[in-house]
């Protein structure tokens, strides 16, 4: 392949006009020099100046298994540069600056530059990750591995030798945004399957490294097993060369629900009450955890936050918190600076990176202009997007924000009780949108960013698109990047029609509310939890009087009506009941018709794109479809107790159509359980998909046994 080399100027917020040099194509750019080539055959020598750094021996580590599994043989490995002047045909790697090769420094944040020089290949990076990067682009560039290669399960293929032109080269440049982060959390499916083995541990943060992804943000590091002791997770995180940042329950990695174990373990003593009144205690408990990640080398983005011991404000949890909001909002200010000034203590940074993370109760305050936030270049200001349905909140859609403010913004892909678990709802287009309005509240790229994604596995297409949007902000394109997605893991003949199956798949899904902001589709959908949250509701309730309002937010929800935020009227209904009738008859027929779309592609893709494929896309297309279904049906038989029903069926028909819906979603969405993943749903709680299914059965049983029909004795729902 012959591709052109041309140059960008980078122009952005903040930016200097970095020339760089731009990727194309399945290779980085490349000039046929119609002359020598650099061929690296199996077996063939890798040159690397440092492997002293842990990351580095972990990601080298990884480089040796990608070119085993496509040469065969591991490369030879050495630090001896005293002959480079002769050697040809190798590999050469350089962390940082000029070395024996005589090289500029190569200078910018995570920046890494691939090129040919002597009859040689060299990976150069300006830092550890930087260095970890270009090996990353290495393997996807020149071994054609693609960063999602192990969740897609692709059989790598195998190659005699590499080939690459003289005179190619690939400049990254930085990233727009500089720290990208991942939070797993709800990880009913994800943890069990860690525990499965070392190499699941370690292949979702590979994973992260290959989408160039460098943060992961976690409930806690420190152990509570002895003192100052960290826990493997986070070792592990550090050993890999991602930084590490703590959830808005965890500031300063202290989280109220670990009090006990602080005080039990580490000073030997039973523990103070959780009161305001011992603010000294907490105080101590703050330093102790900054003092335990000071004394494990690890620099983390520190939170600073005031809330309860779960995730909850912290009036819930301190029984002598005050009533009055002015007051609670004053508390949270006292504690916050408290806790700037024990960072700049006992790290002996004057400005140690934090972030506030402006979550629920925060945002409520920040939006009433209540909070006092602190002063200072290290402070990131964190932004959560909007609470069940993931848009950018009123906080910062109402305030101005200074124009030296650091930026972060926090967005679910999914949510623990009323988002998407089994399947992907809020997809890359509105991922997009949300990160790009962020982008437009100052004069600066966006500082800091953190998905939610649960269970990884079932957000793996907007995970890649995220990854991509925040290091190549100006340039990316979801529709674009949708296409070379598709390319890469379903081919080159099926990626556009691909790319339109899943563009209408979340456009299938039902939305329960008309958009309140301007140009911003899909702000509200149905997610399948609450199709669950439906189901168990009106369960509770089925054979009492008749209400066709039956849904309640839940006692804990702050805003009216945000469980599921249906509006009737939105839905051509004038109540909860009916509007659930006709959105799940809409969004059924959606799903049916992407469902068969996506059988008849099935049947034509290649082998090796048929397992992504049918996980990705696929089955949860048809889970959506029986889902609908389900639901819909369970809500025709509750609304048959209403006078003048819409049609002669009996009550028990639609239970029973609803419980055989049921029980195909639940064995479809198993169906993605085999091989690496067989084991993916054992200990699945969240959705609770037998407890879903029981329901709906013990409906139905209810209902004969009230008709006097027990076992389906001349019962028209049995014929």
């Amino acid at each position: 392949m012959i591709l052109k080399i041309f140059e960008k100027k980078v122009i952005g917020k903040n930016l200097t006009g970095l020339t760089i040099f731009i990727l194309l194509g399945t290779l980085f750019f490349l000039v046929s020099c119609n002359s020598e080539k650099v061929v690296l055959n199996p077996g063939f020598q890798i040159f690397i100046n440092d492997t002293s750094s842990v990351p580095i021996q972990k990601s080298l580590a990884i480089l040796q298994r990608d070119i085993k599994q496509v040469l065969g043989k591991e490369a030879v490995i050495s630090t001896d540069f005293s002959s480079i002047d002769t050697i040809e045909n190798a590999l050469i790697i350089i962390n940082g600056g000029s070395d024996a090769m005589g090289l500029d420094i190569l200078t910018g944040f995570e920046r890494h530059h691939l090129f040919t020089k002597q009859q040689n290949l060299v990976l150069q990076g300006s830092d550890v990750r930087g260095t970890i990067f270009a090996m990353m682009t290495f393997s996807e560039k020149v071994l054609d591995i693609p960063p999602l290669w192990f969740w897609a399960s692709i059989t790598l293929e195998k190659k005699g030798s590499l080939e690459i032109p003289c005179k190619c080269t690939y400049d990254s440049g930085e990233p727009y945004v500089k720290y990208r982060a991942w939070f797993p959390n709800d990880t009913d499916m994800f943890k069990p399957w860690l525990r499965d083995s070392q190499f699941n541990r370690e292949i979702w943060l590979e994973t992260m490294l290959r989408l160039k992804m460098n943060t992961v943000e976690i409930e806690s590091a420190s152990d509570y097993s002895e003192s100052y002791a960290i826990s493997d997770y986070a070792k592990l995180i550090d050993n890999m060369g991602l930084k590490i940042t703590f959830h808005h329950q965890s500031a300063m990695d202290s989280k109220f629900n670990k009090w006990n174990d602080y005080w039990r373990k580490i000073k030997n003593t039973e523990p103070p009450e959780l009161l305001l009144a011992n603010k000294e205690k907490f105080e101590e408990f703050w330093r102790y955890n900054v003092r335990c990640l000071a004394k494990n080398g690890i620099d983390p983005i520190w939170g600073i936050n005031f809330r309860g011991n779960r995730d909850i404000p912290f009036w819930y949890t301190f029984t002598d918190a005050p009533e009055d909001m002015d007051e609670r909002a004053e508390i949270i200010n006292q504690m916050v600076q408290k806790q700037v000034d024990i960072l700049k203590e006992e790290t002996g940074q004057e400005n140690p990176v934090a972030r506030w993370i402006f979550y629920d109760e925060m945002s409520d305050f920040l939006a009433e202009n209540k909070l006092k936030i602190p002063s200072g270049k290290y402070l990131i200001w964190n932004f959560v997007a909007a609470r069940r349905d993931h848009f950018p909140n009123d906080d910062i859609r109402n305030l101005t924000i200074p124009e030296n403010t650091k930026l972060g913004y926090y967005m679910n892909l999914q949510f623990t009780s009323t988002g998407s678990h089994f399947v992907a709802v809020e997809g890359p287009w509105k991922m997009e949108k949300n990160f790009r309005y962020i982008d437009s509240k100052n004069n600066h790229p966006i500082y800091f960013s953190v998905v939610n994604a649960g269970n990884i596995r079932e957000h793996l297409l907007s995970l890649s698109a995220n990854a991509a949007l925040l290091w190549d902000f100006e340039k990316y394109d979801t529709d674009k990047f949708l296409t070379e997605y598709c390319a890469s893991y379903f081919g080159d003949d099926s990626s556009e029609e691909i790319a339109e199956l899943y563009r209408d798949y979340f456009y299938s899904f039902w939305n329960q509310k008309k958009n309140d902001l301007k140009d911003y589709e899909r702000q509200y959908n149905f997610h399948d939890l609450r199709y669950k949250q439906v189901v168990k509701q009106l369960s509770q309730k089925f054979f009492g009087p008749i209400d066709l309002n039956p849904l309640e937010d839940y006692s804990w929800e702050q805003l009216p009506g945000r469980t599921f935020r249906i509006v009737p009227e939105d839905c051509d209904a004038d109540n909860q009941i009916d509007a659930i009738i006709n959105g799940t008859s809409a969004s059924m027929a959606a799903f049916k018709t992407v469902a068969q779309r996506a059988d008849s592609i099935y049947d034509h893709l290649d082998i090796h794109a048929k397992v992504f494929f049918n996980n990705n896309l696929r089955i949860p297309a048809h889970f959506m479809m029986h889902l609908n279904e389900t639901v819909n049906k369970y809500c025709m038989a509750y609304r048959k107790k209403v006078p003048n029903e819409r049609d002669d069926y009996d009550q028990q028909v639609y239970l029973k159509q609803a419980l055989q819906a049921a029980k195909t979603a639940q064995h479809t969405i198993y169906k993605s359980a085999y091989g690496p993943f067989k084991n993916w749903y054992a200990e699945e709680r969240i959705f609770d998909i037998n407890d879903f299914v029981i329901r709906i059965e013990e409906t139905y049983k209810t209902a004969l046994e009230y008709s006097g029909q027990v076992n389906g004795v001349n019962n028209k729902a049995m014929e």
